[in-house]
């Protein structure tokens, strides 16, 4: 079992006064460039419209996304939203994975973008709806605890940690 600790605190002077809506979200992330984002949402985003329509833009352009989930249901709704607009399904099932996370993880809802590089950033969601970004220091706490757990998935099935059970979710699709 590894230690993954409970979710990072966050001082006002690690949360920028950016603040998006959930279209201007949506604009941001079909026009930022990013090779990777992890996603950490107990209620998936995805299924608006403008969200969705972002990400089955960069799943065309090859970008990878990873989704920690609290179940299976939303990702699985947006995999049968890919099928039904007849998404390249081999595309889909090489950039996307979900994990299924305990609920300690669920704190608030959150995205980092490039995790582990050097243009890695946050976003995370206020309890208003809308989405602010993180400081550096901010998503690097996040990347810190979800690192080593995403690694050790890359080879097992199945992490347990002190917060929990990490599994990965492998959807027909």
């Amino acid at each position: 079992m590894i230690s993954a600790g409970y979710a990072p605190s966050y001082g006002q002077n690690l949360i920028k006064l950016s603040r998006r809506g959930l279209l201007e979200e949506a604009y941001f992330q079909k026009e930022y460039n990013f090779s990777e984002i992890w996603i950490v949402a107990d209620r998936f985003l995805e299924l608006d419209r403008h969200i969705y329509d972002s990400v089955k833009e960069k799943i065309r352009e090859g970008k990878h996304y990873v989704y920690f989930q609290k179940t299976i249901y939303d990702f699985q709704t947006l995999l049968n939203q890919f099928k039904e607009d007849q998404l390249d399904i081999s595309k889909v099932a090489n950039n996307i994975e979900c994990i299924i996370a305990p609920p300690t993880l669920f704190f608030s809802r959150f995205a980092i973008y490039d995790p582990g590089t050097k243009k890695m950033l946050g976003r995370i969601e206020h309890n208003t709806g809308e989405l602010w970004d993180m400081n550096k220091e901010a998503a690097e706490k996040i990347y810190d605890v979800l690192s080593p757990i995403y690694t050790l998935l890359k080879r097992k099935n199945r992490v347990s940690t002190s917060c929990g059970d990490f599994m990965k979710f492998f959807p027909e699709i």
